[in-house]
């Protein structure tokens, strides 16, 4: 085991037990990735209080989601097939998923429209975070500092 994780199973001293805890699941800051929010320079009250809301866009790396999960290393490409192919499934013969729809129209900050069935690459990164540890694992580090 390297040092840092030696040192975590220690477990916070007494006297910062309650604030370890206060704050060890709380939601952390709220990332963007939607071009809307690229040139957004008000202030992110409600999420990031004292940033701007372009201060937490992140722009697209990659043009597909293939592309990107494949290029990280965690998901082979017949893990990947076999992955849409599920998501297909679902998509096609899944009641409760066909009849999913978005309950608001965040066509200007998410570009999903009101009333907008689940499509098929939500249902794939869906089934790519919770199928795959390692994946899920690497996407939800770079929400820590």
């Amino acid at each position: 085991a390297d040092n840092n994780q030696q040192e975590n199973d220690a477990g916070p001293s007494a006297d910062t037990r309650a604030t370890v805890d206060d704050v060890q699941y709380q939601f952390g800051y709220r990332y963007y990735y939607w071009p809307y929010f690229k040139h957004r320079s008000d202030e992110d009250w409600q999420y990031n209080p004292g940033y701007r809301c372009c201060d937490w866009y992140i722009a697209q790396k990659y043009n597909h989601l293939k592309q990107e999960v494949l290029s990280n290393s965690k998901v082979t490409l017949q893990q990947y097939t076999i992955t849409l192919d599920k998501a297909t499934q679902f998509i096609t013969h899944s009641d409760a998923v066909r009849t999913l729809r978005s309950e608001y129209g965040w066509k200007q900050d998410y570009n999903i429209a009101e009333n907008e069935p689940v499509q098929l690459h939500h249902v794939m990164s869906v089934l790519l975070y919770t199928d795959f540890t390692k994946l899920s694992y690497a996407f939800s580090a770079t929400f820590r500092r």
